[in-house]
């Protein structure tokens, strides 16, 4: 993956840096085993900050940011085996979370964008439930 987690973010549409990045991170994934029941936790949390968007940044923004913790969380209980996911996705929710205000929500569906195709790519990869 020579493309930054920066890169994907930032640029101006999801293009093929994008998708080939989610598709080798979900293949990663796979081979290690990764149940989608594990990935649903994490995309679970995702929709729910989604809802509260709209109502309150603020609070959507406190919710974004405990999800690195909850995503180190899981890590560990998977042993290791979501490592480099964690690493992929705390760093993408510091760049929603440290851009000016009047950029976040466009950051924050990119963000969202990227963890829809993560859980696409690892059922298409044979990801087991």
């Amino acid at each position: 993956m020579s493309v930054t987690v920066k890169e994907l973010m930032v640029a101006s549409t999801i293009n093929n840096n994008f998708i080939d990045y989610s598709k080798a991170l979900s293949s990663n994934l796979v081979q290690n085993g990764v149940k989608t029941a594990q990935l649903r936790l994490i995309f679970n949390e995702v929709r729910k900050i989604e809802a509260v968007w709209e109502k309150d940044q603020d609070e959507a923004i406190s919710r974004l940011n405990m999800l690195r913790p909850k995503m180190e969380y899981q890590n560990k209980r998977q042993k290791g085996k979501m490592t480099e996911l964690s690493k992929s996705l705390s760093e993408a929710v510091q760049i929603v979370t440290n851009a000016p205000r009047e950029n976040q929500k466009k950051l924050f569906k990119r963000f969202v964008n990227l963890c829809e195709s993560i859980i696409a790519y690892h059922k298409s990869l044979g990801g087991n439930e």
